[in-house]
């Protein structure tokens, strides 16, 4: 199976909903799977939705330990991230850095105007979409469908987390000490 994640908080701060909506738009195609990662105020809603739609490509799994997380990371194929247009412009979710650590392509539900669409397109390690459900899931079939193109995103998710470890931080830090 392809796999696309989702293992950040399914907050009030993040449209989860759409992986559900991308989800039942894809259902047709049998070997996408999308996993979220039940952790946060709106699991009950997200299961519902799930149930609602009948789906059987999208799984709700528990929260997981870290050590455990960072192995599904490695296997997904895909990253989903999601961020409501009002704090996207003052957040990137802290799991984006250990997506791109893992060599995760993104597939980000977000602002054009937002931080991490910036960041997405400085490294060319994905797409971030305005709610648009239909290029979300050509940009997964297209990744599916193309070896070298889901390699490059991958080559550019772990070239790009070179820039964001705890080394360059202490750098930043020292900076202004």
């Amino acid at each position: 199976k392809f796999v696309i994640l989702h293992a950040g908080v399914i907050g009030h701060s993040h449209n989860v909903e759409i992986i559900v909506d991308i989800a039942k738009y894809l259902e047709q195609e049998e070997d996408i799977i999308f996993v979220i990662i039940d952790r946060g105020s709106k699991k009950q809603i997200i299961k519902e939705r799930i149930r609602m739609y009948q789906l059987k490509n999208c799984k709700m799994i528990p929260y997981q330990p870290e050590n455990i997380v960072a192995d599904m990371f490695a296997a997904a194929d895909i990253a989903i991230i999601t961020l409501k247009s009002e704090i996207a412009n003052v957040s990137i979710p802290s799991r984006v850095y250990n997506f791109m650590a893992a060599g995760s392509p993104l597939l980000c539900a977000c602002s054009r105007e937002s931080e991490l669409n910036t960041l997405v397109l400085k490294y060319k390690n994905g797409r971030c979409y305005d709610n648009n459900i239909e290029g979300m899931a050509e940009f997964i079939k297209t990744i599916k469908n193309s070896n070298k193109t889901l390699n490059q995103y991958r080559n550019n998710s772990l070239k790009a987390s070179r820039n964001y470890t705890s080394e360059n931080a202490k750098l930043h830090l020292n900076y202004y000490e």
